[in-house]
């Protein structure tokens, strides 16, 4: 694969990010992927890759099961960071 190619990835994941609990589950897919992809290119840098994929930090604008507190928020995202950490360093 080409660096087109993983960019093409990176930027359908960072679409879906539009909230919260998207931006997790794209850090996990991200992740994920960036394992595999090392496998295929040895200059493949899963750091990049992963930043490439994460969206930035959006303010929700609408409701999806529930409002969020800022404080719900922050957790989710430390969480999120966390989850991307472990699975990193696995």
């Amino acid at each position: 694969m080409t660096r087109k190619d993983f960019q093409l990835i990176a930027d359908v994941l960072k679409a879906h990010g539009t909230s919260p609990m998207n931006r997790c589950v794209i850090q996990e897919l991200a992740v994920g992927f960036a394992s595999e992809l090392a496998k295929t290119n040895p200059r493949f840098n899963v750091q990049r890759f992963v930043n490439a994929c994460t969206p930035p930090k959006v303010k929700l604008d609408y409701v999806e099961v529930r409002d969020l507190t800022p404080e719900e928020e922050e957790k989710l995202d430390i969480a999120c960071a966390e989850n991307l950490r472990n699975a990193c360093l696995s």
